[in-house]
């Protein structure tokens, strides 16, 4: 697994180091380096490093200038995208819910969710989100019923073992 998840992250690695070192050969030799310029004036170790914050935000708090950026940093390295998805995902999985739901209703909900989330997590072959995935598996008894299918009673009794197991 961790030769699976090395090779999703070598193509991100190994680009910073080798500018790094063509960088530091240039400058050795007293010579002026060229590098790639992107369209909204970064380098793509400036652009590595601008971004490393805006990934920490939803994408409804980013500015345009940032949005440009993000959609270049993905375009170049859509590793970094495939996991910021699966991050964000999950962060929303645990947001409250709003309005009139109660909890007793998205509860199950919320179960079978982060039940396709695992799996979503597991066939991602990143060796982090496997790490997250097996967290999550670890610690919630998902039930075995879809949330389509409860009725009213199920949903209460559904509701009454999770809320004593937990």
């Amino acid at each position: 697994m961790k030769l699976i998840a090395w090779e999703n992250w070598s193509g991100i690695i190994f680009t910073y180091v080798r500018k790094v070192k063509k960088r530091r050969k240039a400058h050795a030799n007293k010579e002026k380096y060229q590098e790639q310029i992107f369209e909204n004036g970064d380098s793509t170790l400036q652009l590595l490093a601008r971004s490393r914050g805006l990934l920490l935000l939803f994408p409804s708090q980013w500015s345009d200038q940032e949005k440009t950026r993000v959609n270049i940093l993905f375009k170049n390295f859509p590793q970094i995208k495939k996991i910021y998805n699966e991050v964000i995902r999950l962060r929303r999985w645990y947001k409250p819910p709003k309005g009139k739901t109660t909890y007793q209703k998205t509860r199950v909900k919320k179960k079978f969710k982060i039940k396709e989330m695992i799996k979503n997590l597991v066939k991602s072959n990143i060796e982090e989100l496997m790490n997250i995935a097996h967290t999550l598996k670890r610690g919630l008894s998902i039930p075995t019923t879809a949330p389509e299918t409860l009725s009213s009673s199920s949903l209460e009794s559904k509701y009454i073992l999770l809320s004593s197991s937990i």
